[in-house]
């Protein structure tokens, strides 16, 4: 995932998101390049709560940083469905199904390189990880698994 969602950190300064947090009329269409930016910011605070080498972060803070990087991959897998025109407005969590709708040319793009958790095979186990990390006491033991 490092590798194809840094290739959008490209686009984090073209163009300021827009201020304000309230919902687009159902008749305003979502910006994909918003969308992207977004997903690097969500990405960029997700390294920083891993407590490595060269981050701020002292302390690793792993819920954090897993809802985080989830997040981030939802929003750039959103982002990618409105730039390719598979939906207007995407809405889900699931990383799997988010993946499996981009056209097969993308996904083959994504899947170009060789440490990214968004090979087909390794979704899996990340799927749902936004939904069950962000309320993880609700769910007893969290865990995630990319192998």
């Amino acid at each position: 995932m490092v590798a194809w969602l840094a290739q959008c950190a490209a686009m984090k300064n073209q163009k300021e998101p827009l201020p304000g947090t309230l919902p687009l009329p159902p008749d305003v269409a979502f910006d994909p390049g918003r969308m992207l930016r977004m997903a690097v910011e969500f990405y960029e605070v997700g390294i920083l709560c891993g407590g490595k080498p060269g981050t701020m972060a002292r302390t690793w803070y792993a819920h954090p940083e897993v809802v985080n990087l989830a997040f981030a991959a939802e929003l750039a897998l959103k982002g990618l469905q409105v730039a390719f025109g598979v939906a207007e407005r995407p809405h889900g969590h699931d990383l799997r199904a988010l993946f499996d709708a981009l056209p097969p040319a993308v996904q083959d793009r994504i899947q170009g390189d060789d440490n990214t958790v968004m090979k087909a095979e390794r979704l899996a186990g990340v799927s749902h990880v936004f939904l069950t990390w962000r309320y993880a006491f609700e769910h007893g033991e969290v865990g995630v698994s990319i192998d």
